[in-house]
């Protein structure tokens, strides 16, 4: 079917597909100061030390009490160099929403090239935006994951157009800055796989450009993986996951229910049906890449590989842009029944249906993103602890607050989530579970003395996990002298175990 929009028009649009969805995550990062999850305040305490030093703190003297780290360190950088306008603070809140915004152009791009149809396109642009599981990985998390999904899918568009002229060094350049960033983009290992096989089906062999592009970024993806990341690969062995962090506790099981939350019902259902029907059916190779990349995506959060938000996130985008072929037949078949003249009313009811859809878990999620971000009862609790404690004070608090108390309190943790190089992660994982929760005091000032805990922060995250099983053995006012007492309390420890 032919464009029934022009390019200006189109561009228009496109650029109000980006705006909105930017001015809403926006308006729900800045509802209050805190970030949401422990790797904001991982980043920006990386960010502050590449201000202040020129260089990431790959020694970290707080984390798990001291330690050497290993990552990625592209956002990072990135993140500075905007904190060089601003506070850092505030560059936390706007650059990670501008970055996730752009998928926006990206998913136009590839659904374009997938249809040669600008409606269809624009279709694909604005619902991909609003994915659940993107907007819950990106909104307020000052994670690298908002920079390394659209360089991901800016890979696929690449990939797609690598005959043509130019793109192979965008394709390079894409897949350089997105290996800096993250070890995610490991995941176009089992993409380029599943590619393989569905041309295999076809019986299509791949033309030479596809195979050097594809062996040289396995080889490059791996060499890179095993340079940065050996002493990790021989401390964890198979413990490693792909997202640079070693799992304390495995991550939510992929079912079918959360997909199509995660990813939104009708994105899903119709982009698993496409996968299908332009693999036995239709098969069409233009859209097996993204087809690739969206299976790549579930298997990995099916087998526990990358965590399951993530991975949907993924998924759901893919979907997304697979929804535009779906659109695009959809409209030429109307075209050819009685209701053709209906065709323009019946695209734009399904338009709603689709984003009312996405819209309503999308602004479920954001708004819970939002309220579990670092409260200012907390921020101010973490502030307290670093201008009334010794220095070399340790921390305790649940695992997910430890880097939260790295960056605000600036003290020791027991642990936190960046345990690549730490060799008894799960251990404290269970030590700080059974401090929390035993009601014997000489149980809990054994493990105390194990890592030399000076203090003891307990949150309502604490609460919320230990519920009626969070200790009691806290009262005891000659073992533990109560600092602060608000709804945040704070224990010194007065004991040690013999």
């Amino acid at each position: 079917m032919g464009s029934t929009i022009t390019a200006r028009r189109a561009f228009i649009v496109l650029a109000i597909l980006v705006a909105l969805p930017l001015l809403i995550r926006l308006y729900y990062a800045f509802q209050n100061e805190g970030f949401t999850g422990s790797d904001a305040y991982f980043s920006l305490r990386e960010a502050r030390s590449i201000l202040e030093t020129g260089l990431p703190a790959y020694h970290d003297p707080y984390s798990y009490g001291g330690k050497e780290q290993v990552f990625m360190p592209l956002f990072y950088y990135l993140l500075a160099f905007i904190g060089l306008f601003m506070p850092l603070a505030i560059a936390g809140k706007i650059l990670p929403n501008i970055l996730s915004a752009s998928i926006a152009v990206i998913s136009y791009l590839i659904a374009y090239q997938l249809t040669k149809n600008r409606i269809a396109a624009l279709f694909s642009a604005g619902i991909s935006g609003l994915i659940p599981a993107f907007i819950s990985s990106t909104t307020n998390t000052l994670s690298p994951l908002s920079l390394f999904i659209p360089l991901l899918f800016l890979i696929v568009y690449c990939f797609i157009r690598i005959h043509e002229s130019n793109f192979i060094y965008w394709f390079l350049t894409a897949l350089l800055a997105s290996m800096l960033t993250t070890p995610l983009t490991a995941i176009l290992i089992p993409c380029f796989f599943f590619y393989s096989m569905l041309l295999r089906l076809e019986d299509v062999i791949h033309d030479r450009a596809e195979i050097e592009t594809m062996i040289f970024s396995l080889f490059f993806i791996m060499w890179a993986l095993f340079l940065v990341f050996k002493d990790a690969f021989a401390m964890h062995g198979a413990g490693i996951m792909w997202n640079g962090t070693v799992a304390i506790a495995l991550t939510l099981p992929l079912t079918l229910p959360l997909m199509l939350y995660l990813t939104g019902l009708l994105p899903a259902a119709y982009g698993i049906y496409s996968i299908f029907d332009h693999i036995f059916k239709r098969k069409d190779r233009r859209s097996y890449p993204i087809m690739a990349l969206a299976l790549s995506a579930v298997l990995l959060a099916w087998l526990r590989i990358i965590e399951v938000t993530a991975a949907l996130a993924v998924a759901g985008i893919s979907f997304a842009i697979i929804f535009s072929l779906f659109y695009n037949e959809l409209y030429s078949y109307i075209e050819k029944t009685n209701f053709a003249r209906l065709k323009t009313p019946l695209m734009v009811i399904l338009g709603l249906v689709c984003v009312l859809s996405l819209a309503i878990p999308s602004w479920m999620i954001a708004r819970e993103s939002s309220n579990a971000a670092l409260s200012d009862q907390e921020y101010t609790a973490l502030s307290w602890i670093r201008e009334n404690t010794e220095k070399d004070s340790v921390i305790l608090a649940t695992v997910e607050e430890g880097n939260a108390i790295s960056a605000v309190a600036e003290r020791k943790n027991v642990a936190d989530d960046n345990a690549l190089l730490q060799a008894d992660v799960a251990q404290r994982a269970e030590d700080i579970s059974r401090i929390f929760s035993t009601q014997f005091k000489t149980e809990s000032l054994r493990l105390l003395t194990r890592y030399n805990v000076t203090h003891v922060m307990i949150t309502s995250k604490a609460k919320e996990q230990f519920g009626s099983g969070l200790a009691q053995s806290f009262n005891d006012e000659e073992c533990f002298k109560e600092r602060y007492k608000k709804d945040i309390r704070i224990y010194e420890v007065k004991c040690r175990f013999a």
